[in-house]
C-alpha cells in the first residue's frame, strides 16, 4: 500500500509540475547528453513503441564511447538494458534514437505504469540522464 501510494504521489507531483522529463546530469569535459527525452510518452505498448531520443555533443572527437540505456520500474527493478558502442564521435551533435516496445529483456510486455530511462555515457568519466516515461 505505502509503495502505491507513493507512486501515485510522485505521478501527481509530475503532473502537477506539468513535466515528463527528469534531468539528472553529470557533464565531463569530452561528452554531453542533449535533449533527451521519450516519445511518444506516454505510449501504449500494445499499439506503440516508445523512442528514446537525445544528442551526444562534443567539441572534439571522443574515442571509444560507450553508451548503456536502462529501463527501471518504479521501484527501481531493472526492466531492459541496451547498449551502444562507437569507435570515434565526430565533434559536434550526435543524434541517437533507441526504440522501446515496452518489453522486458525477455521480451515480455511490462505493465502499465511509471519507468525511468536512465542514460549513461562512458568516455573517460561518467554522464547520465534520467527521463521519465509512461507506459498506457
Amino acid at each position: 500500500m505505502k509503495k502505491f501510494l507513493l507512486f501515485y504521489l510522485f505521478l501527481f507531483l509530475c503532473i502537477l509540475l506539468n513535466s515528463y522529463n527528469i534531468s539528472f546530469s553529470q557533464t565531463n569535459k569530452q561528452v554531453s547528453i542533449e535533449n533527451a527525452h521519450c516519445y511518444p510518452n506516454p505510449f501504449d505498448n500494445e499499439k506503440e513503441v516508445g523512442k528514446i531520443k537525445f544528442n551526444l555533443v562534443t567539441q572534439k572527437a571522443v574515442d571509444n564511447v560507450k553508451i548503456t540505456i536502462v529501463i527501471y520500474d518504479y521501484n527501481g527493478k531493472k526492466v531492459w538494458t541496451r547498449y551502444i558502442e562507437y569507435g570515434t564521435l565526430n565533434a559536434g551533435s550526435t543524434a541517437v534514437i533507441m526504440r522501446w516496445g515496452g518489453e522486458n529483456d525477455m521480451g515480455e510486455k511490462v505493465a502499465n505504469g511509471l519507468y525511468f530511462c536512465k542514460i549513461i555515457v562512458e568516455s573517460g568519466s561518467t554522464i547520465y540522464k534520467l527521463i521519465k516515461i509512461l507506459v498506457e
